[in-house]
C-alpha cells in the first residue's frame, strides 16, 4: 500500500464513511420516533398532549429532510447515489402514510387512526426501514474496506503524512495537537496501551 492510499482512506472514512453512518443512524431514529409520536397523538389524554406529539413529529419531518439532503450532499460514489434514488419515494410514501394518520387524529378518530397506523403506516415504515438499512450495510462495507487497508505493521518514514488533526470542534475545541508516546515492551498488550 502506497502512503498516499492510506492517507486518502483515512481522510474519507473520517470526512465521509463515518458521517454518513450517522446520518443513517440519525434517519432510522427518526423514522421510527415518528410512528411512535403518531401512536402518541392518539393515546393523548388531552389536547396539549396531543399538540406536543403533532409538534415533535413536524419537528422530526424537518429533521429528516434535512439529514437526507446532507446525506445526498456528501455522496461521492455513482452506486451509492443510485441507492439513494431508491429512498427518496419511500419517505414520500412513508410522509402520504403519515398525512393520513394525522388527518384521521385531528379528526379525533382515534380508532380509524389506530387502525390506519397498523394497516398502512407501519408497513411503508418498516419498507422505508429496510431501505435504510441495506445503505447502512452498503456504507459499512465500504467503512471495512477502508478499515482493512490499513494494518498493523505497516511502515512509514520520515517525512511522510501518515495522520491528520481533526477540526478544533471534534476534540473539545481543543487546538490541533498530538500525543505521541513511545512504548519500548507492549508486556504481550495490543490496543491502546494503559
Amino acid at each position: 500500500f502506497a502512503l498516499d492510499d492510506i492517507t486518502q482512506d483515512a481522510s474519507t472514512t473520517g470526512s465521509s464513511r463515518v458521517p454518513q453512518l450517522s446520518r443513517m443512524a440519525a434517519l432510522e431514529l427518526d423514522v421510527t420516533r415518528v410512528s411512535l409520536q403518531l401512536r402518541h397523538a392518539m393515546l393523548a389524554r388531552d389536547a396539549a398532549e396531543q399538540s406536543a406529539a403533532l409538534a415533535d413529529i413536524a419537528d422530526k419531518r424537518r429533521s429528516i429532510d434535512k439529514t437526507l439532503a446532507d446525506y445526498q450532499a456528501a455522496l461521492v460514489s455513482d452506486e451509492g447515489k443510485q441507492r439513494f434514488t431508491a429512498l427518496a419515494p419511500l419517505v414520500a410514501g412513508f410522509w402520504s402514510a403519515g398525512e393520513a394518520n394525522l388527518a384521521l387524529i385531528r379528526q379525533g378518530d382515534k380508532a380509524g387512526a389506530f387502525a390506519f397506523l397498523v394497516d398502512k403506516t407501519i408497513p411503508v415504515r418498516n419498507q422505508l426501514l429496510a431501505a435504510i438499512a441495506d445503505t447502512v450495510r452498503f456504507q459499512r462495507q465500504g467503512l471495512d474496506a477502508d478499515l482493512a487497508a490499513i494494518r498493523e505493521g505497516q511502515f512509514i518514514t520520515r517525512g511522510q503524512c501518515f495522520a491528520h488533526f481533526g477540526k478544533p470542534a471534534e476534540n473539545g475545541n481543543w487546538p490541533p495537537h498530538l500525543h505521541f508516546q513511545v512504548i519500548a515492551d507492549l508486556e504481550f498488550k495490543e490496543g491502546d496501551y494503559p
